[in-house]
């Protein structure tokens, strides 16, 4: 199980849950940086590992 903290486009910060399931599964690293796509509730599409350099320094200032 993991524990995704998002930042929204709007700039809002959400906390998930998430599983992985499925087949040839892997697990993600601690501490990555995942881009996806989330509902109130639940990961709808993703997570995909993405690098901090592509990510804007005002997100990564909210991450902390």
């Amino acid at each position: 199980m993991y524990k995704f903290h998002f930042v929204t486009k709007k700039g809002e910060r959400k906390t998930l849950n998430y599983e992985l399931s499925g087949e040839n599964v892997r697990p993600l690293k601690k501490n990555s940086f995942v881009k996806a796509d989330i509902s109130d509730k639940r990961v709808v599409e993703g997570p995909y590992i993405i690098s901090k350099s592509t990510i804007p320094d005002n997100i990564i200032y909210k991450l902390k």
